[in-house]
């Protein structure tokens, strides 16, 4: 039995006398314990899918069955409070008002859980959030992530079957939100609830999740395990989309070769189709080796031209200009080259991944 199913989900919105398909077919589910990712841009769906499973909104048509339990099903309505569901909104929804304590007990108060019963379970979820010794301060005199660790206190007191996070980290500043990350990849393997997560941030996708599932206009163009997702993308969209990424275009020679305006490529296997069709080369910075004398007997090695080079630290970041593109490669900071420099890039072919 699954923790969350999703089949046929639609949900469309009127825009100026049309009908927007905010969700257009989706379907997925989630295994126990696992973190899946509702990955996209604005407006890709992500947040309705997620609004329907928690009950916040009422969807077109499709059914979504949570552990055992179906949910919605054409006139079958179930309301929030009665799916067995904890939820992180981006806002947190903290109330101000409110002692921490009295924040993580509302769910249980509601429920009329018994007190001694809600004092246990609060100062638990407190303790695994590590604001145990805060009950009685005042949730506004809390900082950025301290609020953010509260509400997510308030999602699992009720040990929910299920969590959703909708953009959870979203106002946090960057250094913050990459420690709230680990932090919530920590608690989430300790406590072990099966969670959804839905966030535009590729770096908070790929380092939290089992599974992504990267939207596109109400759809799912892809789904897979981190690693599958960046280094073997299935279209230019999520390879555009999930990082940064090189592209050439070319045309298709046989299974392992590709003409292209920098030369004849070798790649570790190409699409079904014929000789001459029309095919993009997706390569990553990290993937690329720099020279800066053309190396001899190496396979796969094209001419570029330096146009910018930014040092950020730990790196140096370079445009170059290949053929009629410009890339970017990351490389180690004792790079000496400057612009107008002539330099030679390796591409691993196993390291290509072709688009048709």
């Amino acid at each position: 039995m699954r923790p969350l199913t999703v089949e046929g989900l639609r949900k469309g919105f009127a825009d100026r006398g049309d009908t927007v398909k905010a969700i257009d077919d989706v379907g997925f589910d989630l295994r126990e314990g696992e973190v899946y990712t509702l990955l996209g841009p604005s407006g890709c769906g992500k947040t309705s899918t997620l609004r329907a499973i928690a009950g916040l909104e009422r969807p077109d048509g499709g059914r979504i069955t949570i552990d055992g339990t179906v949910v919605t099903d054409g006139p079958l309505f179930t309301p929030p409070n009665k799916r067995d569901i904890g939820m992180v909104f981006q806002s947190y929804g903290i109330w101000p008002h409110m002692t921490v304590f009295a924040n993580a007990a509302f769910p249980l108060q509601v429920a009329r859980t018994p007190k001694k019963e809600i004092k246990e379970r609060v100062e638990r979820a407190l303790a695994a959030v590590h604001l145990d010794g805060y009950e009685g301060r005042m949730s506004t005199q809390l900082s950025g992530g301290q609020q953010q660790r509260l509400a997510l206190a308030r999602a699992l007191v009720r040990r929910p079957k299920l969590l959703l996070l909708d953009e959870p980290l979203s106002n946090l500043d960057a250094k913050l939100r990459a420690a709230m990350r680990a932090e919530l990849t920590r608690l989430q393997r300790e406590i072990g609830v099966t969670t959804l997560l839905v966030t535009h941030d590729q770096d908070e996708a790929l380092s939290m999740s089992t599974r992504i599932a990267v939207m596109r206009s109400g759809r799912i163009v892809q789904e897979g395990a981190p690693r599958q997702i960046y280094q073997r993308p299935g279209s230019r969209f999520v390879a555009e989309f999930v990082g940064t990424t090189n592209f050439l275009d070319g045309r298709r020679i046989d299974g392992k070769r590709v003409g292209t305006a920098a030369g004849e490529l070798e790649v570790a296997g190409c699409p079904d189709g014929a000789a001459g069709d029309a095919v993009s080369l997706a390569v990553r910075p990290e993937a690329l080796a720099l020279h800066l004398t053309c190396p001899a007997d190496t396979a796969n090695v094209v001419r570029a031209e330096v146009e910018q080079v930014m040092f950020v630290g730990q790196s140096v970041d370079c445009l170059l200009r290949v053929a009629d593109s410009v890339w970017t490669t990351r490389q180690d900071p004792a790079l000496t080259a400057l612009p107008g420099d002539e330099v030679w890039l390796e591409l691993p072919a196993d390291r290509i991944s072709v688009l048709s």
